[in-house]
């Protein structure tokens, strides 16, 4: 049971193809780059966040939400490549879509009155290099991704140096992804503080 104040995010989970690859991307990652972390299929598994913001509830006094959330668990998206947020987060980034964006949208609807107005979550304290949309996001949502800002993405990990352009190439060139990711399943999660997350 978790109390007090808590960063909690709605996701979806992708299939057993894009988890194991994602899996094995982050473990390279790890191999490569001094990560703060690294995904598994236990803890910290792969998902593709939807919304994140801090909370003073449980969450499972969230999960009745999920009711209000509207999502296709047979919806297919593909991966669009490597990226980096804030210079330290590690994204395998998804095309976005209507489809996605409708799913983000509903999602915020459903969670952002619950949030702490007062907090953003740990893992956005702190970062660097935000666009003022996404600064303005923080500070009205609790995430930068929201509205135009979405980013459908998987983080992979927390580099604790620069990452460079040719790192990322160089291991999307070893480990080509799925053609396209299959959503299994909506899902809250408790983050932490360099962007991983436990269900």
């Amino acid at each position: 049971m978790v109390s007090g104040l808590v960063t909690i995010g709605v996701a979806i989970e992708p299939d057993w193809l894009t988890t194991h690859w994602a899996v094995s991307v982050s473990m390279e990652l790890g191999r490569r780059l001094p990560l703060r972390f690294t995904l598994g299929f236990n803890r910290y598994p792969p998902h593709i966040t939807l919304y994140q913001a801090s909370f003073r509830l449980n969450p499972e006094l969230l999960e009745s939400s999920l009711q209000e959330i509207e999502w296709w668990p047979a919806y297919s998206a593909a991966v669009a490549g490597l990226g980096v947020f804030a210079e330290s987060f590690i994204f395998a980034d998804l095309q976005s879509s209507p489809e996605l964006l409708a799913m983000h949208q509903s999602a915020v609807r459903a969670l952002v009155t619950h949030r702490a107005q007062d907090a953003a979550p740990a893992a956005r304290q702190g970062l660097v290099c935000l666009s003022t949309r996404e600064t303005e996001n923080v500070k009205q949502f609790g995430y930068p991704f929201c509205g135009d800002a979405f980013r459908p993405h998987i983080t992979l990990g927390r580099a604790s140096s620069l990452v460079g352009r040719g790192e990322l190439d160089a291991i999307l060139a070893g480990f080509p992804p799925p053609r396209e990711t299959t959503f299994q399943r909506l899902t809250l999660y408790v983050g932490g503080p360099d962007g991983q997350c436990d269900r």
